[in-house]
């Protein structure tokens, strides 16, 4: 059973950003180049720079063996990075969107097939992956109770769920038979929904002990050390991108026609320079980071796809040095998505 220390520990070393995993794997793209020196750069501009938390899954392809190649090139010492895999969704030729297995057996298995592809003895988190598919007396009754065995014996660090649906996700850490540490959403803190927020307060207060007083002045100077919240795709799963979201996207027919809108209204400022001119990529990320910040840190970090050095970059740039300019257009942007706003 992990402490406060154990958590508090993950969230203040996470340090704001993430490295997801998606890309490198090839689920949604082709790589633009061999998928396991793409990661060394990846890793090598990052791990120096503060970001030190990978995320990844069996369900991305390959991303777990691509991941393990790339670490033991890098050769970075394991203490210092921090590696986030998922259990419970896999590939399967019958199944085109996954194979879902939440047993106690498959689970074992996974955290040992992680194990082996990854190239470490132990995880520092391990999340029930997309946890809205499976029965949920399943969830809270053999896999959860799976995942804290294998916390108790060591190989992982800190337990965790991830999906979408807020809703879900709170029921199960409401109702869980074990103490969650972390809990992962996504396209849930973005230019177009800022649900998480609400959500997040409330996860992060849970399993604390202090009385609401005290707790509200202690949260204008640290972290209390509640459960650790996640926030993935900034980018709405490619909603709020320049090339605009991929055919299988679920945005209504109206949240198209309005981000298409703001992208068009960008692309029509005149700046001083080329340079000065702001992405919608660049707007998303720095919207979620600045989230982040100026609600108490109630989220701890955003898992971004990071491809090579200049993705990296750019969301370094955007975490340590925000863009006055950025924030005004976030501003201009989000009213165009006011009305659809969740």
């Amino acid at each position: 059973m992990p402490t406060s220390t154990d958590v508090q520990a993950f969230r203040t070393g996470v340090n704001g950003v993430a490295l997801g995993s998606v890309g490198l794997g090839g689920l949604y793209q082709d790589l633009p180049g061999e998928a396991v020196t793409i990661a060394v750069e990846t890793f090598e501009t990052a791990f120096p720079r503060g970001v030190r938390l990978i995320d990844t899954a069996p369900w991305y392809n390959n991303a777990e063996d691509v991941v393990g190649q790339a670490l033991r090139r890098v050769q970075t010492p394991r203490h210092e990075y921090y590696l986030a895999t998922k259990v419970g969704r896999y590939r399967s030729d019958k199944h085109p969107n996954g194979e879902f297995d939440y047993s106690r057996s498959r689970i074992r298995q996974s955290v040992q097939d992680s194990l082996a592809k990854l190239g470490t003895t132990y995880l520092d988190v391990v999340y029930l992956h997309d946890v809205e598919f499976v029965d949920r007396d399943t969830v809270l009754h053999e896999a959860i109770p799976a995942l804290a065995e294998l916390q108790a014996e060591g190989v992982i660090k800190l337990i965790g769920i991830c999906g979408y649906p807020l809703d879900v996700l709170d029921d199960i850490v409401q109702r869980s038979p074990r103490p969650l540490q972390v809990v992962q959403s996504y396209s849930h803190l973005t230019l177009q929904n800022d649900a998480l927020l609400t959500k997040a307060a409330s996860w992060h207060a849970k399993g604390n002990t202090v009385s609401p007083i005290h707790r509200r002045v202690l949260l204008k100077h640290y972290v209390l050390p509640g459960i650790v919240v996640i926030n993935a795709a900034p980018l709405s799963m490619g909603l709020l991108t320049s090339r605009g979201p991929p055919a299988w996207h679920p945005a209504s027919s109206a949240l198209r026609a309005s981000c298409a809108a703001a992208l068009t209204w960008l692309a029509s400022v005149e700046f001083a320079t080329e340079q000065q001119k702001p992405s919608v990529e660049g707007l998303a990320i720095q919207y979620a980071l600045d989230a982040q910040k100026e609600h108490h840190n109630v989220v701890t970090t955003m898992v971004v796809g990071s491809m090579g050095e200049a993705e990296v970059l750019s969301s370094i740039r955007a975490r340590d040095n925000p863009s006055l300019l950025s924030k005004a257009h976030i501003a201009k942007v989000c009213n165009w998505l006011r009305p659809l706003r969740i």
